[in-house]
């Protein structure tokens, strides 16, 4: 009938949903890339009984999930931890996290027979610093710096080497996953891909093939969305080494993508956004002018009408 008019409002709505399109289209390593946390966490031990090398393993929660960002320390004996700079004796690491969840941390001799008391503690500042001394059942935990404590920095726990890229996300958005056959798990014979990846599950999983220095698996082209995943070796669970980014304590893959969807926005009034799961947070500016925080793996366009 007449013309219709577009408020600047709506057109502010259109150019920051197609800004948060694009940024589904990132390729998969930076969707994954893990931000620095609010929450310093940094851990000493005293390895006072000379053992060869000092491993910690680390997780959150009720469940001792993976801390994100540091899957590589879940699973036992965890990580290597480095001696410290400035204190003789001492060995120290930190992480930084956003998650208010439980911490806990088990120093051990790598999965030798000598370990801590669990170290667990939930505390939200925004640093928190900790000095153990002690084998099982003599743990002790301390707030305090010892006497004579020189101040030092210290890294994460040291990461292991990987010699593979996993998952990799083809171009036909098919999946390969892969883990390393030189090490650890060289002599293993049954390994499996469990979890929510098109093709697999969490009960029987889908065998992984050893092919020269590597166990690998394609599975079928993935909808646009996040999983979660993680290998079976015998009756033994593990994250996936070669990735850092964790959800509910499994491995997570991100396959980007759009999904395209026509919704229509009328001036001075609310829109429904869709609910999906995932990440970046993209903030819009709803129909009234208000602020509406909307996390998103997969954004519709818009089309006002």
């Amino acid at each position: 009938m007449g013309e219709r008019r577009f408020s600047t409002k709506n057109r502010f709505v259109s150019f920051l949903l197609a800004i948060a399109m694009v940024l589904t289209l990132l390729p998969i390593g930076a969707v994954q890339a893990k931000a620095e946390g609010s929450r310093q966490i940094i851990m000493h031990f005293k390895n006072s009984t000379n053992w060869e090398a000092v491993y910690t393993k680390i997780a959150e929660g009720k469940s001792w999930t993976a801390v994100d960002g540091y899957g590589y320390a879940n699973s036992w004996p965890g990580a290597e931890v480095e001696e410290d700079s400035e204190n003789e004796g001492w060995y120290s690491f930190t992480i930084s996290t956003n998650s208010d969840e439980e911490f806990h941390c088990i120093f051990n001799n790598k999965g030798n027979g000598k370990q801590t008391d669990n170290i667990g503690f939930t505390e939200n500042g925004s640093k928190v610093e900790k000095w153990v001394t002690g084998e099982k059942g003599e743990t002790v935990i301390s707030e305090k710096k010892p006497e004579g404590w020189t101040e030092s920095t210290s890294s994460a726990p040291v990461k292991p080497v990987i010699k593979v890229q996993s998952p990799v996300v083809n171009e036909d958005r098919t999946v390969t996953f892969n883990l390393d056959a030189t090490g650890e798990y060289k002599d293993a014979e049954d390994v499996r891909l469990m979890g929510t990846v098109a093709g697999t599950n969490w009960d029987n999983g889908l065998s992984m093939e050893k092919e020269g220095d590597k166990f690998t698996v394609t599975v079928q082209k993935q909808n646009p969305g996040i999983y979660g995943y993680k290998y079976k070796i015998g009756t033994s669970w593990i994250t996936d080494p070669a990735n850092d980014a964790m959800t509910d304590g499994n491995s997570r893959l991100v396959v980007p993508g759009l999904e395209s969807k026509n919704m229509e926005a009328l001036a001075g009034k609310d829109l429904e956004l869709p609910k999906t799961e995932g990440e970046p947070k993209v903030f819009v500016i709803g129909g009234n002018g208000t602020a509406v925080s909307y996390t998103h793996l997969t954004l519709p366009t818009k089309r006002i009408v």
